[in-house]
């Protein structure tokens, strides 16, 4: 059987359906992400990976942007836009700004499959 070439998302979907996360990555596809988990509670949380680096990280999304666009694990999403916000805890029920750590949030994507 001669050897084919794969088309680059196919085998990113594959890798994540039987390893968990991809394997390989491709340079040319530098603001697509493979969503490895969701967290819908709360603000949604979503653990991304990088298919130009394999690098992994969190980001979160608005809830109304997610409802209107929701994810699931397995996809592959294009990145559109996101910005910086400081990170928030709950001291007695109030939120209090922490200085020392940033979330990084989600504004625009897309599904791309």
């Amino acid at each position: 059987m001669p050897d084919e070439e794969i088309p680059p998302r196919e085998l990113i979907c594959f890798e994540i359906e039987h390893c968990g996360t991809p394997v390989s990555t491709f340079p040319e596809l530098r603001d697509e992400y493979a969503v490895l988990e969701v967290d819908d509670r709360y603000s949604p949380r979503v653990k991304l990976c990088s298919l130009a680096t394999g690098r992994t990280g969190v980001m979160k999304l608005k809830k109304a942007l997610f409802k209107t666009k929701p994810l699931e694990a397995g996809e592959i999403l294009r990145l559109l836009s996101w910005e910086r916000k400081p990170a928030y805890t709950y001291v007695d029920g109030k939120a209090r700004p922490r200085h020392d750590t940033c979330d990084l949030w989600i504004t625009g994507y897309e599904v791309v499959v």
